[in-house]
């Protein structure tokens, strides 16, 4: 078996994963005259495109496991960059579409939307501290205070006056 029998489509077709960084190799005329035909550039683009895209594809559809996703697209990654050190022009195009293809790793957007949700957690509580605060010192009457904390927290009654049993003032300044 030779690699450069075999296009890019039949690497996808006949699901070839392991052989998609070496596929790069079938491209090497391409980046050799990458700057002086417009050709060139358009084929090495849209098949390291294509094959990124089909990567990315099997890992948001769930068909490729994050450890290979990232084995995978580090491989491609090393494969251009060893290909295109000698080509400039061609190395800074590469570059740029492995950045714009591999922009957020299914990891960090669960990392981020976690982050997000402690946020907002922390907002709420502290919410909800303040009405403990109001109710703690009359400002707001226990039963409008915990009303509130139903309404717009979903924090039941019997949870709030346990909370407000338990208030210290300036509770909520330590906590941080």
């Amino acid at each position: 078996m030779k690699l450069s029998d075999y296009s890019l489509d039949d690497l996808i077709r006949k699901d070839l994963l392991f052989l998609f960084p070496f596929y790069l190799f079938n491209l090497e005329k391409e980046l050799r005259t990458f700057d002086e035909r417009a050709e060139s550039r358009k084929i090495l683009i849209s098949s390291f495109t294509e094959l990124l895209d089909y990567v990315n594809e099997l890992y948001n559809d769930g068909r490729l496991a994050f450890d290979k996703y990232l084995l995978l697209t580090d491989m491609i990654k090393k494969v251009a960059d060893s290909l295109s050190v000698r080509y400039d022009n061609a190395r800074k195009e590469l570059d740029e579409i492995m950045g714009g293809k591999i922009l957020e790793f299914k990891g960090e957007r669960i990392y981020n939307e976690g982050r997000e949700e402690g946020r907002e957690e922390g907002r709420t509580e502290g919410k909800i501290d303040e009405l403990l605060g109001l109710a703690y010192d009359g400002t707001l009457s226990v039963d409008v205070a915990a009303s509130r904390a139903l309404s717009k927290y979903k924090v039941p009654k019997d949870e709030f006056m346990r909370r407000l049993k338990s208030y210290k003032p300036g509770d909520e300044l330590m906590q941080g």
